[in-house]
């Protein structure tokens, strides 16, 4: 039986992973989709309920709550946790609300306006494991952002696959077309 203290990696890992740049949606950086929609909803706090997971209407934050979703659960499994073990779990993103720190000033027309990114869990006890991640985000601007290749790779996958089966075909029709002049 794991260690409810590793529950704190957990949702330290979760939090560092949100914000991180390889956090994507759609191929754009999730945390400048995430500020546009809390933008046009006229917030500053966005909150994704992980656990339980309701399933709704596909879009830019449920997108990101599933992905999550399924993040946390394979956390859980590789530290041999069973599902049942968390009640609660949740991403709590803060737009606007915190003073930035010095390095943030110097790097705001950069990396854009300070948010907080909150990673609660609640476990079966009742204890609560909270981590606190900072970091700066600019809300998703579609002329500004280049898309990410990794979207992309897929169907570049698929069609090479394709193209290769197709020229396979060909050899072969070739090859048959040829046998039958001999």
């Amino acid at each position: 039986m794991p260690r409810r203290k590793e529950l704190k990696s957990v949702v330290e890992g979760m939090a560092t992973s949100f914000i991180s740049r390889n956090n994507d949606i759609d191929g754009y950086w999730g945390m400048g989709k995430l500020y546009k929609k809390a933008y046009e909803m006229n917030t500053n706090t966005l909150i994704l309920d992980l656990y339980p997971l309701e399933e709704s209407i596909e879009n830019d934050i449920n997108s990101a709550t599933k992905f999550y979703y399924d993040f946390l659960m394979r956390q859980l499994e590789v530290r041999g946790f069973k599902k049942g073990i968390i009640r609660t779990a949740s991403v709590i993103l803060s737009f606007q609300c915190c003073s930035p720190t010095e390095l943030e000033k110097l790097y705001k027309n950069v990396w854009g306006e300070p948010f907080l990114c909150k990673v609660v869990i609640n476990d079966d006890l009742g204890k609560t494991y909270t981590y606190i991640a900072r970091s700066c985000c600019r809300k998703y601007d579609p002329v500004r952002e280049i898309r990410s290749t990794r979207v992309l790779r897929d169907t570049i996958e698929d069609k090479s696959k394709k193209l290769k089966f197709f020229h396979f075909k060909n050899f072969i029709r070739n090859l048959f077309i040829r046998m039958s002049c001999f």
